[in-house]
């Protein structure tokens, strides 16, 4: 999947730090491909995406609202909701922390 110059907002996550309204914009046309993310309780976010072995694995690092650095990593699952837009599932887990892990739910957006 590509996805470059692609816009997700979080539809729904299980005991992360990013709320709805969280918002991760790719950049054009990178490998790996690169994004930032931003919302409620992140003031801003890095994101690095990989693909080994069909495999797309993540990592990310934030500086929350409160002023804590934060980072994860995820194995990212892509899907068509319907012919134009991907929805996107990640199987997260924090490297910092309490270490604590959840999956989150991202819907393609057009900004």
């Amino acid at each position: 999947m590509n996805l470059s110059n692609k816009v997700f907002e979080l539809i729904e996550n299980t005991d992360g730090l990013a709320a709805k309204k969280t918002r991760m914009i790719f950049e054009n046309d990178t490998q790996p491909y690169r994004a930032i993310y931003t919302g409620e309780n992140v003031e801003f976010g890095n994101v690095i995406v990989t693909t080994s072995n069909g495999v797309m694995n993540m990592l990310y690092q934030a500086l929350t609202k409160d002023g804590e650095l934060v980072a994860g990593k995820a194995k990212v699952n892509m899907s068509t909701e319907s012919t134009t837009y991907l929805e996107m599932t990640l199987h997260w887990q924090w490297l910092t922390g309490d270490l604590s892990s959840g999956t989150s739910r991202w819907k393609e957006v057009t900004v």
